[in-house]
């Protein structure tokens, strides 16, 4: 095996073994913490990493551990939503542009040029100024967020397959368009999709976790890594485990995802050489 090879290997096994640990992590978190999430002990405020608290206590006495549990659970269900919005309506918006082509595709995609010229991170502030803070709507700004650049993606595969042979004799001998798309044209697209779902989870970790440090995003009491980043930063050099721990989490989920994401694309253009 080349080295080459190997490194892409790696890609794929440390990304699913990073993204495994905290998954198993989110579902223990369902039924069991170390502490009660919210629990509010002030005599044991900023208490340092040890035997009864593994990462130590933040500003209100609360078991830091136990509040990255949880926290989990607002990433992936955060993350899920977004990537099934992006993947469900960028597929759909893409698909019709790329497959009808002419005016379609030029007005739907004008569309959504003018959304991806709006820096990122200020859309998702004013859709959640608009319709309110919280974890679904939170979820929901984000995942329009990801859909213009799934349906870009998806509009490139359209157009490259439509023209070819396979898909020319469907067309003529009459399969119905439908029938072509989903069983001729999707399931050839799909590695490409997958990859952009990989970062598009990554990217809606980050964008959840700018957006509760900011105070827009998931609210107190729900746990949060941007919050716990957000209450923590008075305390970095007086408590850096109060920092440290969530700040680590969140780096190891986005880079899980973006290895997953590079082990999946060079997986697949090794087996489409």
């Amino acid at each position: 095996m080349s080295g080459r090879k190997k490194r892409k290997n790696l890609n794929l096994i440390f990304g699913l073994v990073i993204l495994l640990f905290f998954f198993i992590v989110m579902l223990i978190s369902f039924f069991y913490t170390p502490y009660d999430v919210n629990a509010i002990a002030v005599s044991k405020k900023l208490q340092a990493p040890s035997a009864a608290h593994w990462f130590g206590t933040d500003t209100f006495g609360r078991d830091i551990l136990s509040r990255i549990m949880a926290g989990t659970q607002t990433a992936f269900f955060v993350g899920a939503i977004v990537v099934t919005m992006g993947i469900v309506f960028g597929t759909i918006i893409g698909g019709i542009a790329g497959y009808l082509g002419g005016w379609i595709d030029e007005l739907i995609m004008r569309a959504v040029d003018g959304l991806m010229a709006f820096p990122g991170i200020i859309l998702a502030i004013m859709i959640v100024a608009v319709f309110g803070t919280g974890i679904v709507n939170t979820a929901i700004a984000l995942g329009i967020l990801a859909t213009p650049g799934i349906a870009r993606i998806a509009r490139s595969g359209f157009i490259q397959n439509k023209e070819l042979e396979y898909v020319a004799a469907a067309k003529a001998i009459g399969v119905h368009p439908m029938k072509i798309i989903f069983r001729e044209i999707l399931p050839n697209i799909y590695s490409p999709l997958i990859v952009a779902a990989s970062v598009a989870f990554a990217i809606a970790l980050l964008a959840e976790a700018s957006l509760s440090y900011l105070g827009l995003g998931v609210q107190p009491p729900d746990p949060s890594l941007g919050r716990m980043l957000k209450e923590s930063q008075e305390y970095l050099t007086s408590s850096p485990w109060f920092t440290l721990a969530p700040g680590l989490t969140i780096t190891l989920l986005v880079l899980g995802f973006y290895m997953l994401s590079n082990g999946i694309r060079d997986l697949t253009d090794h087996r489409s050489k």
